[in-house]
C-alpha cells in the first residue's frame, strides 16, 4: 500500500525525515562496524602482546636452562679435576713408597739392580739386566740359589724342598695324580 500525501509541503518533510532515518540507520550500522573493528583491533593487539610476552618468557626460560647447564658443567669440571688430582696424588704416593722400598732393600739388591727396578717402576716397562743382556732366571734356578744361600727359597705356602722336581719320565710317572711339581722349564705344574 502506497502512502498518499495530500499536502505538498508535508511530502517534502516526510521525505526529509525518511532520508534522515535512512542516514541514521546507516550511521548506526557504520558505528557497529567501527565498534566491531575496534574490538577486533583491540583483540589483535592483545594477542600480539600475549605472543610477545610468551616469546619473552620462552627466551628467559631458555636462558635460565643454558645458565644452569653451564653451571652444571662447571661443577662437573671442578669435581672431575678434584678426582683426577686425588688419583694423581695417590699414584704419586704409591710410586714414592715403591721407590723407597727399593732403596731400603740394601742386602737383597745391588745398586745396578736398584736402578733398573726404579726405572721399571717409573716407566712401567719391564727392564731386564740391560748391562748383562740376560733374561731373569727360571723359578727353579731362583729356588736353587736361595736354598744354596740359606734363604727361604719357597713360594707362599710352600716349604723349601717340598715340591718334587722330576728329571726323568720315570720320576714323573711315579708322582701321584694331583701332585704339584717343578717342571724342567721352571714352571710349577700339577700332574693330571
Amino acid at each position: 500500500m502506497a502512502i498518499r500525501i495530500e499536502q505538498p509541503g508535508l511530502a517534502g518533510l516526510y521525505g526529509q525525515l525518511a532520508i534522515l532515518a535512512g542516514k541514521s540507520i546507516q550511521a548506526r550500522k557504520e558505528a557497529e562496524i567501527a565498534e566491531r573493528m575496534t574490538e577486533r583491533i583491540s583483540e589483535m593487539e592483545h594477542q600480539k602482546q600475549l605472543r610477545l610476552l610468551d616469546r619473552q618468557w620462552q627466551l628467559e626460560t631458555e636462558s635460565r636452562a643454558r645458565n644452569w647447564e653451564l653451571e652444571k658443567m662447571e661443577i662437573r669440571s671442578r669435581t672431575d679435576f678434584a678426582e683426577e688430582e686425588r688419583i694423581r696424588i695417590k699414584k704419586k704416593r704409591e710410586l714414592e713408597s715403591k721407590l723407597e722400598a727399593i732403596d731400603k732393600s740394601d742386602e737383597l739388591l745391588s745398586a745396578e739392580e736398584k736402578q733398573l727396578m726404579k726405572l721399571q717402576i717409573i716407566t712401567g716397562v719391564p727392564v731386564y739386566s740391560m748391562l748383562q743382556r740376560q733374561k731373569p732366571a727360571s723359578l727353579s734356578d731362583i729356588f736353587a740359589q736361595q736354598i744354596a744361600a740359606g734363604g727361604a727359597g719357597s713360594l707362599p705356602g710352600v716349604l723349601p724342598g717340598t715340591l718334587a722336581e722330576p728329571k726323568t719320565e720315570a720320576e714323573y710317572n711315579a708322582l701321584p695324580s694331583g701332585t704339584q711339581y717343578i717342571h724342567p722349564d721352571g714352571d710349577i705344574r700339577t700332574k693330571k
